[in-house]
């Protein structure tokens, strides 16, 4: 099993819905061998694939348009068991890049929030707190109301007035970028910690 997968188990980031798509690339089209998607500092994002050991034609397909077509790709590292493919975020998605960190997500551009609605269409969950790509950029009462009425109890309302996004910010400590080896030594350091914190002084 790849390692970055053993370690973060298989959940995805949101980047790879909100951030990608300044680069070019929709999710919903990569390879089957796509891990996750992370941000890092300076406006930059990294694709992360399970290494293959077998030609794959539809991986070396894309791996090939990336490198040659994609005017925002910078590097690609080979590893071990996983490849990593870096781009750039173009100037006029900076400020939409910044408003993705905060979680404000109904505060992107138009230009840039007409370029996720054509990758993922304009489509409403009408009931229920589940939310599509269109919800979270635009984010209606309606679906405010929905998510306040989940999110309350008996003795606890949630005033829905109160809710400006219908989705979390995303957790930076899964969505920043490490490289998989400091990944590594990371998670056996903390594999290794003593549960007693006077043992680990």
């Amino acid at each position: 099993m790849n390692r970055r997968k053993s370690i973060e188990n298989s959940k995805k980031n949101l980047s790879r819905i909100f951030v990608l798509p300044m680069v070019g690339i929709n999710y919903k089209q990569l390879p089957s061998n796509f891990i996750n998607s992370y941000i890092l500092n300076d406006y930059k994002c990294a694709l992360v694939f399970n290494k293959l050991e077998d030609y794959d034609e539809i991986y070396y397909h894309f791996m090939r348009r990336i490198m040659d077509t994609n005017t925002n790709f910078l590097e690609y590292m080979d590893l071990e068991d996983e490849t990593v493919f870096i781009l750039t975020i173009q100037n006029k998605y900076k400020a939409d890049f910044d408003l993705f960190v905060k979680g404000a997500y109904s505060e992107f551009s138009e230009p840039y929030k007409k370029v996720i609605s054509g990758f993922f269409g304009k489509q409403s969950i009408p009931k229920g707190h589940l939310v599509t790509e269109y919800n979270v950029i635009y984010p209606e009462d309606f679906k405010r109301k929905q998510i306040a009425e989940h999110l309350s109890y008996k003795n606890s309302k949630v005033d829905e007035n109160l809710i400006k996004e219908v989705l979390d910010k995303p957790d930076l400590t899964n969505e920043l970028f490490i490289h998989i080896d400091v990944l590594v030594i990371q998670n056996l350091t903390l594999d290794n910690l003593d549960t007693n914190p006077i043992n680990n002084i």
